[in-house]
């Protein structure tokens, strides 16, 4: 009996021991787990990443380039829409159609809607057609209308790339089509070089899109359209992305945003999908086979849903604790009020429950040698910024979101700091003096006795 008695409480003990190693496993283990989870695609370049703060979730390859064809457009509607924003042009502006913008429309052998000399076209419905059915047409109008011609617009594209740091890119039109094409030639459809991107421009391009422009997602989530509806000239456009609701291969939450095709490095797809307050960007190119390119976005869905989560780190508006005080020099206020100027999510493992994080404070200009600001300061003034990052867990960013180099999130001060009145200031530089003064004698004596 006794016996029995000690085998019970032995076996009793280990299924608790066993019990407790299941549910208090270590985050290093499950961050293991998560490692050996990552996918392969067999993309030739891949990305994912967080669209909110450009945080890096998966890569493979980012760095090549290879013919994007279509997803060039991207890159296109992002400066028509910034001309948009500088007003240079509007959405209303009624655009004119060249000749060669209208020779390509009429080509049926690449992605069109009909367009006609005699008519003029929003820019708004021209955008709607090149997001929705990749209207090459529209594309080289919205092009010309910015720029006033196609070669002067491949310059501007230019310019973004590398002011965004993109080395490895050759873009040589607006659209994406073969660099020989001649919409009067159906034998030219596939001559000549085409437009490369590697998944990590693409990734930039597509991040500053949805970060500036957000309102593309109205038409990026259309599935089936008319365009110029109610006229003599309706033409139904139907969307090229596969996974939006309804289609064949849906996945429930994406609202975006593009396709390609080419004929050398097979189907591309930048996709769009918010879940669980989580909005992110993938990535896949040069996917073997117009089919291939949705099973690989799905692979990366479901690995980044499964293995992530995002969570709330910072508010905007809260009282930056992590800062240390900041005296104002002359100030009515000292030390300086500082407030979060911007929210923070980053995206943690979700075994993470309560991630540990590493604060650290970039000081701008309005902060001297000495470490001090100095009166007057407007309330909003920015006085730096906050690295945040998790311990143990290297955290990556496209290296053109605004945390790349700083954290992110800007520090500023909460409320006008006036210059104070000179016996204030006499009063305080007394103070100080008195102050330093009995901390001298005191570190003295301290010496002396130790």
């Amino acid at each position: 009996m006794k016996i029995n008695k000690q085998l019970k409480q032995f076996f009793s003990g280990l299924l608790i021991v066993l019990i407790l190693q299941t549910v208090f496993v270590s985050p290093k283990t499950s961050l293991a787990a998560i490692n050996q989870a990552i996918p392969e695609t067999s993309a030739q370049s891949a990305m994912v990443i967080d669209a909110t703060n450009g945080q890096i979730l998966f890569e493979q390859n980012s760095e090549e380039a290879v013919e994007v064809a279509s997803i060039s457009k991207l890159l296109t509607i992002y400066i028509v829409l910034q001309a948009v924003e500088k007003g240079e042009i509007d959405l209303d502006y009624q655009v004119p159609i060249s000749d060669y913008a209208y020779a390509v429309s009429q080509d049926y052998d690449v992605s069109n809607v009909p367009l006609r000399q005699d008519e003029l076209y929003t820019v708004e419905e021209l955008i709607e057609s090149v997001m929705i059915s990749l209207s090459n047409g529209s594309t080289i109008a919205l092009a010309e209308l910015v720029s006033g011609s196609e070669s002067d617009f491949v310059k501007q594209m230019n310019t973004y790339l590398e002011n965004w740091g993109i080395m490895n890119a050759s873009i040589i039109n607006a659209t994406g089509l073969n660099g020989a094409y001649d919409p009067t030639d159906a034998e030219t459809i596939d001559r000549g070089p085409q437009n490369m991107l590697s998944a990590e421009a693409v990734a930039i391009i597509s991040y500053h899109l949805l970060k500036d422009h957000p309102e593309i997602l109205k038409h990026t989530q259309i599935n089936r359209k008319l365009f110029k509806y109610g006229t003599s000239d309706e033409f139904e456009m139907t969307n090229y992305n596969l996974m939006l609701p309804g289609r064949t291969f849906e996945f429930e939450g994406v609202d975006g945003l593009l396709t390609g095709y080419s004929a050398k490095d097979g189907g591309s797809f930048v996709s769009t999908i918010i879940r669980n307050d989580m909005r992110i960007i993938s990535i896949v190119l040069g996917a073997q086979g117009t089919e291939s390119r949705y099973h690989e976005t799905k692979k990366l869905f479901d690995y980044v849903f499964s293995a992530y989560m995002t969570e709330e780190i910072i508010k905007q508006g809260d009282e930056a604790t992590q800062v240390s005080q900041i005296k104002v020099s002359n100030g009515k206020i000292s030390p300086a009020p500082m407030r979060y100027g911007e929210n923070l999510n980053l995206v943690v493992p979700v075994i993470d429950t309560a991630p540990r994080l590493e604060y650290e404070f970039i000081p701008n200009d309005q902060i001297n040698q000495i470490g001090e600001l100095t009166a007057p300061l407007e309330a909003g003034t920015v006085i730096g910024y906050v690295s945040i990052n998790i311990t143990d867990q290297a955290i990556r960013y496209l290296r053109t979101s605004a945390a790349y180099d700083t954290g992110g999130v800007p520090v500023e001060i909460a409320e006008t700091i006036e210059v104070a009145p000179w016996y204030s200031q006499t009063w305080q530089i007394i103070t100080e003096s008195v102050g330093n003064g009995w901390d001298s004698t005191r570190r003295f004596f301290t010496d002396i006795f130790n």
